[in-house]
């Protein structure tokens, strides 16, 4: 730690045993993201790609795991150094060149055929830039990065989908209103740490570039682009340059989003690029957004996990973990672990994370005792801790973001979002939780290789033959 760049996480995940190399000739269109699909858990190095000179990776957050690896943390110091280092931040510094101005295209050059853009899903409207980490800059508020669909239209343009509450829909409002275009960059393939931070919900004035030196503890090198006024990370694979302009809409979609549902096409504002630029030899990385679980739900996770953390740290005196399920996008449901001090604590929790930016649609607090990334335990929790007359809170109106529940059932943007406290009452009669002895489950688990092998440990039935038994 830090990775210098995408290829320093390659030779990692190499050598942990958490990639797998494909040599056949594969297909951008549909074949790779069934690849990825079938590779489980590993992440995908495609070393032939169909129509394309460059190889393509994929599924390099897949598993909570390599979210651990991309930040050089075990999982009992995730959250807690996360938060603390996301907060405290390192501003990113200039340098004179990168690789990833090795090779420049400019004017009738720049054509984004030429990249291994992907057609993912059945439906979807088109190939989609999935993994565009989107540097923007506003004069007053600074840089943001982010990843937005980015919908190829032709070999200079493509459509962006950007939400109404994100802040680079703000940044186009912002530049449009002073009569000028967004100009933006797209970094494609880069340091795993850059796109974690990414998903960062930090408020204006600190950068998601801060927060990921923060996160690496170091800072980020960047590199002047060649054609708009922006700064881009230097040791990237690909950067796309261009700009949004106020007043051109196309329509944009469909796509198979996070929550595992196609979102809907409508009349979206238009990217146009001026200049690409990549590394010699440079890789086409993808993320694999879809049905759950994919690596888009495990890259969004622990960024959000940290803003639901931080909210809650302000009202609760003892907050252990949290955690953001894959199953619910890696969005919309969290599960907190406290240490309860007083009654009413877990209810401040889920007010204070329901009001907050996070987005959650659930949210269930639980006792210290409880692993929140075992889904047994936390079922077992609610059914077993809860009496939902008084222990289950709902708040109405609010916003749905991309969750079709609300827009199928009610047709509205807006969704009830619940909250359930699942700790035990700190006073009164409550059973214990009966299990095995844990002291002698600990031995076990430390001797374990002992019960499993030498004599002693065959099978059943030929021990008792050699005492003498029958089968029966």
């Amino acid at each position: 730690m830090p990775y210098k760049d995408l290829r320093a996480y390659l030779d990692r995940l190499e050598r942990e045993g958490e990639m797998i190399h494909i040599h056949r000739e594969v297909d951008p269109v549909w074949e790779m993201a069934a690849v990825i699909r079938r590779a489980g858990d590993k992440a995908v190095y495609c070393h032939r790609i169909k129509g394309s000179s460059m190889p393509m990776v994929g599924n390099l957050f897949g598993s909570p795991r390599k979210i651990e690896l991309c930040l050089d943390l075990e999982r009992n110091q995730l959250i807690h150094e996360y938060w603390r280092r996301s907060l405290a931040g390192i501003d990113p510094i200039m340098v004179d060149s990168g690789p990833v101005q090795e090779r420049v295209y400019t004017g009738d050059a720049v054509d984004l055929n030429r990249l291994p853009i992907p057609l993912t899903h059945e439906f979807d409207g088109g190939r989609i830039v999935d993994s565009g980490l989107i540097i923007a800059r506003d004069p007053e508020l600074g840089y943001n990065l982010s990843i937005h669909r980015l919908h190829l239209k032709g070999p200079q343009k493509t459509g962006i989908l950007s939400g109404y509450v994100q802040h680079l829909s703000h940044f186009m409002t912002r530049a449009w209103e002073r009569g000028k275009p967004l100009e933006i960059a797209v970094a494609i393939g880069a340091d795993p740490v850059l796109y974690i931070a990414s998903q960062s919900r930090m408020g204006y004035g600190i950068s998601e570039l801060q927060v990921a030196g923060g996160l690496r503890q170091a800072s980020v090198e960047l590199v002047r682009c060649k054609t708009v006024d922006l700064a881009v990370p230097a040791h990237a694979e690909i950067v796309l340059e261009g700009f949004i302009p106020p007043d051109e809409r196309e329509p944009e979609g469909p796509y198979g989003e996070y929550p595992g549902y196609y979102g809907s096409s409508k009349a979206s504002p238009v990217v146009h690029y001026t200049a690409v630029t990549t590394r010699e030899n440079p890789i086409y990385q993808m993320i694999l957004i879809g049905k759950p679980p994919t690596e888009n739900n495990y890259l969004t996770l622990m960024p959000k996990a940290a803003t639901v953390y931080q909210i809650i740290k302000e009202c609760v005196n003892e907050i252990r973990d949290v955690f953001i399920t894959p199953g619910s996008g890696g969005t919309f449901h969290a599960v907190v672990s406290i240490k309860k001090r007083f009654e009413g604590e877990p209810r401040r929790a889920i007010l204070a994370a329901l009001g907050s930016r996070a987005g959650l649609r659930q949210i269930i607090v639980v006792d210290a005792d409880i692993d929140i990334r075992n889904p047994v335990e936390v079922e077992w929790a609610v059914t077993t801790r809860s009496e939902f007359r008084k222990d289950v809170i709902f708040a109405d109106d609010m916003p749905a973001g991309l969750n079709p529940a609300p827009m199928g059932k009610a047709g509205q943007k807006f969704t009830t979002a619940i909250g359930i406290d699942a700790t035990l009452p700190l006073e009164g009669e409550y059973p214990k939780v009966c299990d095995v002895h844990q002291e002698i489950l600990k031995r076990v688990d430390a001797e374990w290789e002992s019960y499993l092998g030498g004599e002693e440990s065959a099978p059943l039935l030929e021990r008792r033959e050699a005492l003498g038994g029958r089968r029966s």
